[in-house]
Order: structure tokens, then C-alpha cells, then sequence
């Protein structure tokens, strides 16, 4: 893999986003979200409160999960804070 920065990595984890999500639910949910570190097999994202973190796991973990690990190209542990 080449070397990312962890902000241009979540860019393209919003960008395959795009592909599974209608703009508003990606406005809403996922544009608000930070990343805030990253290593090869974790990334650590910064929700704007708990409610945001709760929902995203509740209602769209699938296609967050499916999206990083197609641009990691291997299993990834999402971490909130």
C-alpha cells in the first residue's frame, strides 16, 4: 500500500462511501466524522458526540466496515472517541 496521510485515507474511505450511501445520509453520518489516527489494521475516528458514534454503528457499520477494508485492502478495527 502505498503511504497515505489518515486524512487522505478517510477521504477515500468517504469516497467508496458515496458509492453504497444517498449524499444525505453521507452529509449527515459520515462528513462529520474526524480521523484521528490510523496504523495498518486500526483507524481511530472522532465523532461529534455519542448519539453520531451510536447510530453509525447501529445503522451503517456494514457499509463503513466494507468500505475500509476495500481501501486498506485488509480487515480493519474502527475505534470511535
Amino acid at each position: 500500500m502505498e503511504s497515505f496521510s489518515s486524512i487522505e485515507m478517510w477521504d477515500k474511505v468517504l469516497e467508496r462511501l458515496q458509492n453504497s450511501l444517498d449524499q444525505d445520509s453521507l452529509a449527515t453520518w459520515f462528513l462529520p466524522l474526524r480521523c484521528n489516527s490510523m496504523n495498518r489494521d486500526k483507524i481511530t475516528l472522532v465523532a461529534p458526540n455519542d448519539y453520531y458514534r451510536t447510530w453509525i454503528l447501529a445503522n451503517y457499520r456494514d457499509e463503513l466496515q466494507r468500505a475500509l477494508n476495500e481501501v486498506f485492502a485488509q480487515d480493519v478495527t474502527v475505534e470511535f472517541i
